[in-house]
């Protein structure tokens, strides 16, 4: 995860699921991410896997900025899930 757009900015590197991103200094800061693992990833709106998630590809296509609404945004990180509800998509976005 960057804290600026397109892999620029301070970056954490996960290697598990992260129930709180606060100890890492990325709690609402993130705005794009490069999955390089082989799991999905769970984005979590709040602390401790709760609130709305996105996911994040496995391999090659799980790579990007994220939609403006959804920067800033993300307070956890869950490998291969469960996920929980959706936080849909934002206007503009193509789901």
């Amino acid at each position: 995860m960057f804290s600026g757009l397109d892999g620029t900015g301070d970056m954490i590197k996960l290697r598990g699921s992260t129930p709180d991103l606060t100890a890492l200094g990325m709690n609402d800061r993130a705005k794009s991410d490069w999955n390089r693992t082989a799991s999905t990833l769970y984005l979590w709106s709040d602390a401790n896997y709760t609130g709305c998630t996105t996911v994040t590809s496995a391999g090659p296509t799980g790579k990007g900025n994220f939609f403006p609404a959804y920067r800033d945004f993300f307070s956890s990180v869950r490998f291969d899930g469960p996920g929980g509800q959706s936080c849909g998509t934002p206007p503009g976005g193509n789901g």
